[in-house]
């Protein structure tokens, strides 16, 4: 893949993290695989970082087995109705205590519209009270999907590629 497509893609992916703060986070135990939506957000590294119930069976399904994938889909109304959106297949663990705060900050600067409602000036705390967790996903594969340009098919993204570009895109 050439610079320049390169550059293109990964301001495709960046303008589709960009634009919903939902996903679909799938997990698995020994007999099923389970998918719920939840809130993402990412870091500078493309780290995701999803807000859990520790009573929650995704979270239960993450402590047997950290392998998770990630579905991010860009609304139609800002794809013009075609398929645009990213998979990602890595590794989940649960955020440190020490870290909690430095991930909350992050998501409340990022999370706007229906999910800030959430968010106060003690949310790290709150969410920890009432049994939450950062859970951190690590990716390992990230394909991006993006019938606009692409048709059917999907392109893998390097990671380190789309961080070395990100600086140049925001």
């Amino acid at each position: 893949m050439s610079d320049p497509e390169e550059f293109e893609i990964a301001k495709h992916v960046i303008s589709c993290l960009n634009s919903t703060p939902l996903a679909v986070l799938s997990t698995r135990d020994k007999d099923a695989v389970w998918g719920t939506p939840v809130y993402f957000i990412h870091d500078d590294e493309f780290n995701f970082y999803i807000l859990s119930n520790s009573k929650s069976r995704h979270y239960r399904d993450i402590k047997r087995d950290s392998k998770v994938a990630l579905v991010i889909t860009m609304p139609p109304d800002q794809s013009n109705g075609f398929e645009v959106g990213i998979q990602i297949a890595g590794t989940a663990s649960e955020v440190s205590e020490n870290r909690m705060e430095e991930i909350y900050r992050l998501r409340s600067s990022r999370i706007t519209g229906d999910g800030a409602y959430f968010f106060d000036s003690n949310g790290a705390q709150v969410i920890k009270n009432e049994g939450g967790a950062f859970i951190k996903i690590v990716p390992k594969l990230v394909m991006y999907l993006d019938r606009r340009y692409h048709g059917p098919n999907s392109r893998k993204v390097s990671i380190k590629r789309l961080v070395q570009l990100s600086k140049y895109i925001r």
